[in-house]
């Protein structure tokens, strides 16, 4: 799904928590220069994957 994203330009477009219901994409950078370089769009802000809160509460529940 996000490799398939990235790919055609949509770097800037990734998926917040409240759009997805178990990973999401969030900000990770330092300041506004920490930037890399996105196919089809040129430099972004350096971003990371995370788990949802939600996804992790339910998960961790249903397992104790």
């Amino acid at each position: 799904m996000f490799r398939d994203l990235i790919a055609g330009g949509g770097a800037k477009r990734l998926p917040t928590q409240r759009r997805t219901h178990y990973i999401h994409v969030k900000p990770e950078a330092k300041d506004s220069y920490d930037t890399e370089e996105a196919p089809d769009v040129g430099q972004v802000v350096h971003r990371s994957f995370a788990l949802n809160q939600r996804f992790l509460l339910d998960l961790v529940r249903s397992n104790t």
